[in-house]
């Protein structure tokens, strides 16, 4: 468990996910959010679009999104 700090504020507790999921959020310096790929360690990018320096909820549910994504397509159909 991680308590998440913004500005010297306590804003929320994440939990983190499961070390096998590949999305995962980061905190930046200015107080904004990413999400980061795990397997390159660096903001996760659709086209040319960096998913970087957001809200914490809409980084949060991203993830979300990204990791249900991945695991459907691991799944076996």
């Amino acid at each position: 468990m991680t308590l998440i700090k913004n500005h010297g504020m306590l804003i929320a507790v994440y939990a983190s996910r499961m070390a096998s999921e590949r999305y995962d959020i980061e905190g930046d310096s200015d107080g904004t959010w990413s999400v980061i790929d795990t397997m390159t360690g660096l903001p996760y990018e659709i086209g040319a679009l960096a998913l970087e320096s957001m809200p914490f909820w809409l980084a949060l549910d991203l993830v979300g999104f990204l990791n249900e994504m991945d695991r459907q397509r691991k799944r076996p159909h």
